[in-house]
């Protein structure tokens, strides 16, 4: 008997391995549920941090309490500013352990469905879960932030959440990967950049050639006007060996012309010629 009940408080003792695994649809949305996302003890304290009896939205899943306190408020005022500078959405979750039919990405992105990220147009939502007892993490990227993030730079943002997953230090974990994915969606500059870099092409030719275009014109408006003046001064000088022609610039009298300043050519004197005639 004694043997029995040895053997029955052991097992009570013994972790629930099926307690310890989450589906998708267990991870509930902390914006819509926000007082079945924490432990009693964290809800308590934020309630006496917001000094209400009824949580506002939260952005953490934490019903396992792996966050402290302070952890926990200073990743909600964080996040809460984020979200009201960009108007995009950062959740974190924190899990035991995943179902077996899951892998790390596949569960990622249920959870982002069911929080409702994905049904918005162009979604600049963004989610980061930790699988604690696996030691492993997810992060999902709606359509609307993924020219953010390439694959180096996820890459790069992973690693540093896993070094302290690793090691057990959850709260540096969830506080260096919330921090880093705002970091990187602030700082990024592509879109600005694409955008010039698409009007250069589209306007980069017409911008090289329409100085160019413009000094052909004016070029060709001087040489215009060059040759009005000069018709002009042929006209005034054939009018006036009409009347003198002693003393005008028909060619027969003189080397120059004294009108037009011009010597004597055939093709000046073709065009007096037909002035002439």
């Amino acid at each position: 008997m004694n043997i029995f009940i040895a053997f029955t408080l052991v097992l009570a003792t013994l972790p629930s391995s099926a307690a310890l695994e989450y589906s998708p649809e267990d991870v509930i949305n902390p914006r819509l549920y926000p007082s079945k996302v924490l432990t009693d003890e964290t809800a308590q304290e934020m309630q006496k941090y917001f000094n209400v009896y009824f949580l506002p939205p939260m952005w953490v899943f934490d019903c396992e309490g792996y966050l402290n306190v302070q952890t926990f408020i200073l990743l909600h005022e964080r996040i809460e500013e984020f979200y009201n500078e960009t108007k995009a959405e950062l959740g974190v979750a924190l899990i035991n352990k995943i179902s077996p039919e899951y892998n790390s990405e596949t569960f990622a992105n249920e959870v982002f469905n069911n929080w409702g990220f994905e049904s918005k147009k162009s979604s600049k939502a963004l989610l980061l879960l930790l699988y604690v007892e696996d030691r492993q993490l997810g992060i999902h990227i709606g359509n609307g932030s993924k020219e953010r993030f390439n694959f180096d730079e996820l890459e790069e943002i992973k690693v540093k959440i896993d070094s302290h997953l690793q090691l057990g230090d959850i709260n540096k974990a969830v506080e260096i990967g919330v921090s880093e994915l705002i970091t990187q969606y602030k700082n990024y500059q592509g879109s600005f950049g694409d955008v010039m870099i698409i009007i250069s092409l589209i306007f980069g030719p017409f911008i090289v050639f329409v100085p160019i275009v413009f000094c052909c014109c004016d070029c060709y408006k001087r040489w215009e006007n060059r040759q009005k003046n000069q018709q002009k001064k042929e006209i005034d000088g054939l009018q006036q060996y009409l009347q003198d022609p002693q003393s005008s610039h028909f060619p027969y009298y003189s080397t120059a012309c004294p009108i037009c300043q011009e010597r004597f050519s055939r093709k000046h004197t073709k065009r007096m010629e037909i002035y002439a005639s």
